[in-house]
């Protein structure tokens, strides 16, 4: 009986002993269970965050190709203007070449008619 004592005794430590280790472990689980959550919600807020700075991304990716393809038609634009204000220019000096030179003739046409008309009137001048 003494044995049978000794054995219930040992199996009742034993019995106690596997209850806080289940108990230990239910705590645990509990709490990795809780960790497993929070690390669970952190990773949502985290997929959250980075879609929205993706989308924020893409939106000034699309602005930013917009803008420039707004400013390369802009440039074509003005250089297309250049090159008609260059024409005009060039037309412009070409005008105001041939002006001079008939400025040019209109004076000396003027001279040589004022020089006749000095002779014209000395001679008349003379009995």
């Amino acid at each position: 009986q003494a044995q049978l004592q000794a054995a219930t005794a040992s199996s009742g430590d034993k019995v106690q002993d596997l209850e806080q280790r289940l108990h230990a472990a239910s705590t645990t689980s509990e709490r990795l269970q809780e960790a497993l959550h929070t690390k669970e919600r952190q990773c949502a807020e985290l997929e959250q965050s980075v879609s929205s700075h993706a989308e924020d991304l893409e939106r000034h990716l699309r602005t930013h190709t917009q803008t420039r393809e707004d400013m390369g038609q802009q440039n074509a634009a003005l250089q297309s203007q250049g090159l008609a204000l260059e024409r005009e220019r060039d037309a412009l000096l070409e005008e105001n070449a041939d002006l001079q030179l008939r400025l040019q003739t209109v004076r000396t046409y003027l001279h040589n008619t004022a020089s006749f008309s000095e002779v014209e009137v000395e001679d008349l001048k003379a009995p």
